[in-house]
């Protein structure tokens, strides 16, 4: 059941001003796709065939390949510069130590960039799945820069909450000490268990220590310009401290499954206390996007049966989406006014 690209809010966001004078994003002159030459795969991290049978694919991670040509990595620079005075800190205690959210507000190239067709086709044929921009604008893509404290993880331990992540390098990876993109050989439940964590909170706060070594698995991005495709929240991963100061800049896109007959990935419980301005509001897109796309079906292809509990359970399934959406903005919202 797939469903079609959410187009990108008509609305402009009253929170982000605009970038002035940035690059316009061209697929043809800034996009160099290479297909990566190595593709681990869910069970080699150890799931089994019922977890995997509940995502849209059995990706986990990809070997960096190339998305970004030479002129792409430029002009992806001169963005994340006009960016950098938008660092903000919420809610990075425990995770990214700094990060520009909601870049496809300011910037027009991000927002094409990540909107792109070309990028979308692409990478459906590396994972073998329709997937597309995500839903959440907000989570289109973070800007990831390197933190002032050594001491601290660019992004510690965690899983996504959002099926899907292109992680590119903007800067140059040979000049960077430290810093290395890394993920767990296992699964979410085994790396829970490492931080005396519970797995079902997708370990979405991050962790510092505590996986063995022989276990961490090192990324080497071989120039500006390459990326790492993974399903962000099956892999547990993170970006190491920087041994030394330096750049260390990456475009982190989010990007959602089309298929919404699977089980949705997507942390939207968790994202009600995430603070962003916009993120409310696209939750609710969300949900009407999935529960839209099972209601067309069910008006397109729904048989004529006098069987009322096959209709009732096709009509919940239907609007189980916005329903949940629901059943978290209120739950939220009774914790905010302490109701119980």
């Amino acid at each position: 059941m797939l469903a079609e690209p959410l187009s990108f809010p008509r609305h402009p966001s009253p929170h982000h001003t605009p970038l002035e004078d940035e690059p316009a994003f061209d697929a043809e002159r800034h996009l160099a796709l290479e297909p990566p030459d190595r593709v681990v795969r869910l069970s080699d991290l150890g799931y089994g065939s019922e977890a995997i049978a509940d995502c849209a694919t059995d990706v986990a991670v990809t070997a960096p390949f190339r998305v970004l040509s030479d002129e792409g990595v430029s002009a992806a620079r001169i963005v994340a510069e006009k960016l950098r005075p938008h660092r903000t800190r919420t809610l990075s205690e425990r995770r990214i130590a700094s990060f520009a959210p909601a870049g496809v507000y300011r910037s027009a190239f991000l927002r094409d960039y990540c909107g792109s067709p070309v990028l979308a086709d692409f990478l459906s044929g590396v994972t073998g799945t329709p997937i597309a921009a995500h839903t959440l604008p907000m989570l289109q893509v973070y800007v990831n820069f390197a933190p002032d404290d050594l001491a601290r993880a660019v992004d510690n331990w965690h899983a996504d909450s959002i099926g899907f992540s292109l992680v590119v390098m903007v800067s140059d990876p040979a000049e960077m000490q430290g810093g290395k993109f890394q993920y767990f050989a296992g699964t979410r439940e085994e790396a829970a268990g490492y931080f005396s964590a519970a797995e079902d909170s997708r370990l979405v706060f991050g962790y510092k220590d505590g996986l063995p070594p022989e276990r961490m698995i090192d990324v080497t991005y071989p120039a500006p310009g390459y990326g790492l495709l993974m399903q962000g929240s099956m892999v547990v991963h993170r970006g190491a401290p920087l041994t030394r100061p330096g750049e260390r800049t990456t475009f982190v896109s989010g990007f959602v499954a089309r298929d919404v007959g699977l089980p949705d990935p997507t942390n939207t419980g968790r994202m009600q206390y995430w603070g962003q301005p916009t993120l409310l509001t696209e939750l609710a897109r969300h949900g009407a996007w999935r529960s839209r796309t099972k209601l067309d079906a069910l008006i397109n292809d729904l048989p004529f049966t006098e069987d009322r509990q096959q209709l009732i359970e096709a009509l919940r399934d239907a609007v189980s989406d916005a329903e949940r959406i629901i059943a978290d903005m209120e739950s939220a919202q009774k914790d905010e006014t302490g109701e119980t």
